[in-house]
């Protein structure tokens, strides 16, 4: 686009955004200017009307009363043997009666002028002949041509229209006051009472309500909404109710997998050492055909240990009921005893584990315990996803003083997760999809224990993912945990 069009596009959106906001006023502002305008509009249509009909009435006020000066012209040449002065002297007060300042009668021999006239005066020519008498004839009659000379009329519209305008004006301006007093009563009133209670109501006071006394719409509408603050009142009894329910329901769910998980967690760790004890005396006494079930007893123990010990964190998270244990450690010896425990998943998955680290992370103050739980359940879940691939942690600080904090990024370039399996992450019990569950097994609390991990250490892990790509989960951490 050129510089021309883009100017003129800016001038454009300049005036449009102007008309919007000079229409962005209040509704009584708006009825008021409606109110007005249209009245003086009908005002002024009313005016033109008036001064044009006025013109027409004088107009035919001056041909009227000068067919009567030219009828008495007439009636007075043939009914008196008069002088010119005679002539003059009875015609001039008809003049004077009726606003002509002269008129000019024209005959074959001469011209008699009664009055006199200004030059700007407003000529109205008779052409038509009117029988008159000579004087000191009496038999002799000639033809004769009156001219009037009358003040002009514009004069008088003029004085007429300022005040006929001035008197439209104040009409129309009480009456719109009167109106638009009117309409802030039947209709800006009410609108503002329901704005008004409509943004209490917006602000939690539910206990507002409107008079229903006018028997209008406006009525009808204070009515209902009143029944329907009401309603609403109902409701949130009904649902402080189901909450309240819904909380006892989920604090004794919390409370018996608590002591469930406790209950099995004390026979499980005892079956988990009496199998270890029962491999080492398989291993002393040669008894190498009992080991591979052993160990695979051990095994499905250990897992078995892993799910509810999983149960009972996420019981207490919402119990809660879980402390952390804040201290300051090397950040670089908590990630290592990380990657040692999950380098077999890894390897198991033909996956290369690399990690990125400065010498120079230094030291986080949080729970190493808790930290080295979501690493282990990020990692874990990024080698179980992957197969033949890479799973990549990089770890590095961002901020400043107060704000600084540590991230751990974990990458893979597993399977990964389409907008649709994004939006069940972090819920307990929830896996992405069910035929992935199907495959590669678990209770889905592994993410959900993280995400709340990370909450409680005033951190928060965000995720992205491409399905078929791989995803990249980050945690963030602040370096100080205020506990």
């Amino acid at each position: 686009m050129d510089p021309v069009s883009e100017n003129q596009v800016e001038i454009d959106s300049e005036q449009h955004f102007d008309w919007a906001q000079s229409w962005k006023a209040s509704l009584p502002i708006k009825i008021t200017s409606i109110v007005l305008w249209g009245i003086a509009l009908i005002g002024f249509a009313i005016a033109v009307i008036i001064l044009w009909d006025r013109e027409q009435i004088l107009e035919e006020q001056f041909h009227g009363n000068a067919d009567r000066i030219a009828y008495e012209v007439t009636n007075y040449s043939y009914t008196n043997k008069h002088t010119d002065e005679e002539l003059r002297g009875y015609i001039l007060p008809f003049l004077q009666q009726h606003d002509f300042q002269a008129l000019k009668i024209t005959l074959l021999d001469r011209i008699i002028e009664i009055g006199q006239y200004q030059s700007d005066s407003k000529t109205i020519l008779r052409d038509t002949p009117y029988i008159v008498t000579l004087p000191k004839q009496n038999i002799i009659v000639q033809q004769a041509i009156l001219t009037f000379y009358h003040t002009d009329w514009s004069e008088i519209l003029r004085t007429q229209q300022k005040t006929l305008l001035w008197l439209i004006v104040a009409i129309c301006l009480l009456f719109g006051l009167f109106l638009t007093w009117i309409m802030h009563k039947v209709v800006t009133q009410p609108f503002e009472s329901l704005v008004n209670a409509t943004l209490s109501v917006a602000d939690g006071k539910l206990d507002t309500r409107l008079d229903t006394g006018r028997p209008d719409e406006f009525g009808q509408l204070a009515k209902f909404f009143n029944e329907m603050l009401d309603h609403i009142n109902e409701q949130q009894e009904q649902l402080k109710v189901a909450l309240g329910n819904a909380h006892e329901s989920t604090k004794a769910k919390s409370v018996f997998l608590a002591n469930m998980s406790h209950e099995l967690r004390t026979p499980l760790n005892a079956v988990i050492g009496y199998t270890e004890l029962l491999i080492d005396d398989a291993e002393d006494l040669s008894q190498e055909e009992f080991i591979p079930d052993l160990k695979k007893i051990l095994s499905a123990g250990k897992h078995l240990l892993g799910l509810i010990n999983d149960i009972l964190d996420l019981s207490k998270i919402e119990a809660g009921k879980m402390d952390l244990f804040l201290e300051e450690f090397e950040i670089m010896s908590a990630v290592s005893q990380t990657i040692d425990t999950i380098k077999p998943l890894a390897e198991n998955r033909n996956n290369n584990l690399i990690v990125n680290c400065p010498d120079d992370i230094g030291k986080i103050e949080s729970d190493e315990f808790r930290l080295r739980q979501v690493l282990f359940n990020l990692l874990g879940n990024a080698c179980k996803f992957t197969s033949n691939g890479d799973v990549i942690l990089n770890i590095y600080k961002q901020g400043i003083d107060e704000d600084e904090c540590v991230c751990f990024e974990i990458r893979d370039t597993g399977i990964g997760m389409s907008s649709n399996q994004l939006k069940k992450l972090f819920q307990a019990f929830s896996q992405a999809d069910v035929s992935i569950s199907r495959k590669f097994g678990g209770t889905g609390l592994g993410l959900v224990i993280s995400h709340k991990f990370c909450q409680l250490m005033k951190g928060d892990v965000c995720v992205k993912s491409e399905l078929g790509v791989g995803s990249v989960f980050t945690v963030g951490l602040p370096v100080k945990v205020q506990s």
